[in-house]
């Protein structure tokens, strides 16, 4: 096809002579020769050479300014190498108002041509969300050409809420003998009964596409294993979800399903920190190898990801960096069934969580300093103003019936984004008990999925906790813990810390220590996110005034109480010092060796600078000890953590793709 395109092209166009001279004697350049120069930039875009593409094509369409090729290609690339949609869309309606109103210089151009051009339209008004003009474009064509784009149209009619229509484009499409359009066809149907919260026909339909992926010619199963995967979660099916995920990571990174969003996202919430961050670092390679326009519309979904494990690892700093980022740059939702209210609902919510941690860890810090500031200390005496805009936000996302029902339905489709139900707790405090318990009862009455009710069970365990309720929240949280599946270690984790605090205000010390030592094995930073207190007695085994200071830093930390029967907190060694944690029965948790920090160099000299003073030592050893009790241990320093956002592994991908451009530029020069 592109073949016969290209020597119609060469065929149409006359030659042009050589330069001539002006009146002046000036040697004025004859316009580059219209039909080799198309030929040439038609095919460096069919190679994917696009980089230098754009440039020959620049120079093209200053010398031929209504060149429809020079205007198709030029609106392909700005899509296909920079995402920059608006752009795109500007050349590729002005080749196609060239081509239609025969006003562009490109003569004698195949049929098939316009078939591209309208294809390269359709898809890019999809990118850009303007799903009614889509259709348009799509309507326009089959009025034009054989076979019809029956499967395209299903997608747009879903994103406008046409459930009816798409379905009934959807099913015809899967009865075409095209293998593309049933493919097509499939995934609608996948994705219309995810939209509708139809748990057990939402795995039947995507098991089906995934099927007909696996078995179709040139397949790649990419997408439709994503969406099984999700589809799996949303049975509760958690073990056949990861193995569905990593199904989806053998195909291409052709599209915007990142298979190891799915996997962070599962260890994350069975506590797996580990290995969530080698899905992190798998997620971001992933993104270096999909194509430049597709990176930049799920970045802000894997950041948000991201924000969720540093929020498990306590550090609340690169977090709120992180999903300020997302929050900046939202993904278009084009390729998703979400929406753009869905992800800044969520991004906000983070953000709460995210800030309420922040003001722990403070709160930790200002224990370690002097007694005057401490005293004069006034910073958390007053309300967040971030916190009331991000409240807002989420209410403002949530008022919307749906969305309230996606989110507090368990891993259904349509709530906030990646707001799984570890997390839901932390709607309480912004929407109110109340609201949050008339939501729960009235979801109670959808489900018939076995196994679902218990995560409502969780939800009332919590607002009769808030609620003060001690009784209720200890006897719901006890029994909803034992009844969950052993996946969702965070909920469970969070469970028993609302039990052991209730236990504690019924004055059940016994009962409630076994459930704080559940605590700090499963999520200790459970600890911080709901700003509990842990039953403990600190002491000193080392000598010396440094040891002495740590304990005291130690015992005046809010996530400590002081209890004689509590969790035991040693500070232990002899030069370098240890923090450990035993549990009431004087089981070891952890012991934290802190050796003291090496003198930081000098930027200018490189030599060292003055070692850091016996306070600040016992500062520090009271923040490492802080570090690893009250968060998820990931085995990683900042340093590590701070590399996972990707920006380097991107940034380097970007690079080889910026000097492999230049390389072409060159070869292609005399």
């Amino acid at each position: 096809m592109t073949l016969l395109l290209l020597l119609a092209l060469s065929a149409a166009v006359a030659q042009e002579g050589p330069d001539t001279l002006s009146a002046t004697g000036a040697v004025v350049p004859v316009p580059i020769n219209l039909a080799e120069r198309e030929q040439e930039v038609w095919r460096l875009y069919q190679d994917n050479n696009l980089l230098t593409a754009r440039r020959l094509t620049e120079e093209l369409l200053e010398q031929y300014p209504t060149s429809i090729i020079g205007h198709y290609v030029m609106g392909n690339v700005y899509r296909e190498a920079e995402a920059q949609l608006a752009k795109s869309m500007y050349h590729l309606g002005k080749s196609r108002e060239l081509y239609e109103q025969g006003t562009g210089v490109s003569v004698s151009i195949p049929d098939h041509f316009h078939a591209l051009l309208l294809n390269s339209v359709q898809t890019t008004a999809a990118d850009l969300e303007l799903f009614d003009y889509q259709l348009q474009v799509l309507d326009y064509y089959d009025s034009l050409f054989d076979p019809n784009l029956t499967g395209e149209h299903a997608w747009p009619l879903m994103k406008l809420g046409r459930y009816d229509d798409a379905r009934t484009y959807a099913e015809a499409a899967t009865k075409s003998s095209d293998d593309w359009q049933r493919t097509l066809g499939l995934n609608a149907l996948c994705a219309l009964a995810g939209e509708e919260r139809k748990r057990q026909e939402y795995t039947r339909a995507c098991d089906a596409a995934l099927e007909h992926g696996r078995q179709a010619t040139d397949s790649d199963v990419n997408v439709d294993a994503y969406n099984a995967s999700l589809a799996a979660l949303a049975n509760l099916e958690f073990d056949r979800a990861e193995t569905l995920a990593w199904e989806s990571n053998t195909g291409g990174a052709w599209s915007t399903a990142n298979p190891h969003v799915l996997l962070a996202a599962y260890m994350t919430s069975q506590g797996r920190g580990e290995e969530a961050v080698q899905a992190l670092r798998d997620l971001q390679s992933w993104r270096a190898r999909q194509p430049p326009h597709l990176r930049p519309q799920s970045r802000a979904e894997g950041d948000a990801v991201l924000a969720g494990v540093l929020v498990l690892a306590g550090e609340s700093g690169e977090a709120m960096r992180v999903i300020d980022r997302a929050i900046q740059f939202p993904d278009r939702q084009a390729t998703s069934t979400g929406t753009a209210a869905q992800a800044e609902g969520a991004h906000a919510l983070y953000r709460l969580m995210i800030r309420r941690i922040d003001r722990e860890r403070s709160a930790e810090e200002l224990a370690s300093t002097g007694m005057f500031i401490r005293l004069t200390d006034w910073s958390g005496s007053f309300p967040d103003s971030g916190d009331w805009t991000d409240q807002a936000t989420v209410r403002s996302v949530l008022t919307d019936p749906d969305v309230l029902e996606g989110t507090i339905r368990p891993y259904l489709d349509g709530g906030l984004s990646f707001v799984y139900p570890w997390m839901v707790g932390d709607l309480i405090d912004v929407l109110g008990p109340g609201v949050v318990s008339t939501a729960v009862r009235r979801m109670r009455t959808k489900e018939s999925l076995p196994g679902v009710d218990v995560y409502y069970d969780a939800y009332d365990a919590e607002i009769a906790w808030r609620t003060r309720n001690w009784d209720e929240a200890r006897a719901l949280a006890e029994t909803t813990r034992a009844a969950l599946p052993k996946s969702e270690r965070l909920l469970r984790a969070r469970l028993a810390a609302i039990a052991a605090d209730s236990a504690w205000n019924q004055w059940d010390t016994s009962g409630a220590m076994a459930l704080y030592e559940q605590v700090m094995r499963d999520d200790p930073g459970v600890m911080r996110r709901l700003g509990l207190a842990l039953p403990a007695r600190v002491s000193t085994r080392a000598p010396g005034p440094v040891a002495r200071d740590a304990a005291a830093m130690i015992a005046r930390s809010p996530r400590l109480t002081t209890h004689g029967e509590g969790f035991m907190i040693t500070v232990e060694g002899l030069n370098d010092l240890s923090a450990c944690l035993r549990s009431p029965s004087g089981n070891l948790i952890f012991c934290e060796f802190v050796p003291r920090p090496k003198p930081a160099l000098d930027p200018e000299t490189g030599e060292p600078g003055p070692p850091i003073s016996d306070w600040e030592y016992a500062q520090w050893v009271h923040r490492q000890f802080h570090d690893r009790a009250f968060a998820m241990p990931l085995g990683l320093s900042r340093l590590d953590l701070r590399s996972l956002d990707g920006t380097t592994t991107v940034g380097k991908d970007q690079a080889r793709e910026r000097m492999k451009g230049l390389l072409d530029d060159l070869s292609q020069q005399p």
